[in-house]
């Protein structure tokens, strides 16, 4: 990267007004990243010479020059790998490696909502559910949780397998809409709606609640049943849990053109 001029400087602020609010940090490796914008957030990140990010294949939006961009085994060789392909994952993880220093990529999220970013300490780890998953530094071990729990997470709608990521390093996260981060304090229990569950710490007990009865799932559209996440240890806990998910998403846009083509056709009908 060149030095900065009073021009680059100018460009870079109306960058981060275009980009609103801005998070930003440097990890212990000494990679630079900010995390901006609304509905369809922005990750940059600055990466030293000899550094390496990780992340989910059609995520970069655009690189410089002096980086050199290969695909990458998931997790640790094969069979991390294969256990990211059974939870619906691909195989590999896109590897930017930089030739310089100050080198940029620019990374997005598949959904509209938050970025979420976590600095992993050594053996620190994280389950997020599938898909949420961006990018990460390479010394950030990328795998599924070996507990098959196909009934307790299928029925919380969180997927056949949680994503599993353990640290040390910087990870990010997609959450879907809005994010709410918090901390569970030890013994404290919170109930989370179907597919809201962005992340927790290893430690939190997931399991499933039944709540309500048939009027609430036929009139309230909340089902039968809730995701429970509960610490059962002796330290506090980070869970983070999302307004909406991709699944809503969807479903909504369907709707919205579904009730477009039947005005259409009404109109079509009526002339």
């Amino acid at each position: 990267m060149t030095d900065q001029t009073p021009d680059t400087m100018l460009e870079a602020a109306a960058q981060a007004e275009k980009l609103g609010k801005i998070r930003e940090g440097v990890t212990a490796k000494g990679v630079k990243w900010q995390v901006g914008g609304e509905a369809l957030p922005l990750a940059q990140l600055t990466i030293p010479k000899g550094v390496t990010i990780l992340a989910e294949p059609g995520r970069m939006v655009e690189m410089d020059n002096d980086i050199d961009m290969h695909a990458s085994l998931a997790g640790k060789g094969l069979g991390g790998a294969f256990k990211r392909m059974i939870g619906g994952e691909g195989l590999a993880l896109v590897a930017f490696d930089s030739l310089a220093d100050g080198q940029e990529v620019v990374i997005s999220a598949a959904i509209p909502g938050e970025i979420i970013t976590r600095e992993l300490k050594a053996g620190e780890t994280i389950l997020c559910q599938p898909g949420a998953f961006i990018a990460c530094e390479d010394s950030v071990d990328v795998s599924f949780d070996r507990k098959f729990r196909p009934f307790r997470t299928l029925i919380s709608g969180e997927g056949l397998l949680m994503q599993k990521i353990t640290g040390p390093g910087l990870v990010m996260m997609a959450a879907g809409g809005v994010a709410h981060e918090r901390v569970l304090q030890p013994g404290e229990k919170i109930r989370v709606s179907s597919g809201k569950i962005a992340y927790y710490d290893e430690g939190v007990n997931l399991s499933v609640e039944v709540v309500g009865n048939l009027a609430t799932m036929v009139f309230g559209g909340e089902g039968f049943t809730v995701a429970t996440l509960t610490n059962n240890t002796d330290k506090p806990l980070h869970i983070c849990t999302q307004s909406t998910t991709a699944r809503e998403l969807t479903a909504e846009l369907l709707k919205s053109v579904g009730a477009q083509m039947q005005t259409s056709n009404l109109l079509e009908a009526l002339r």
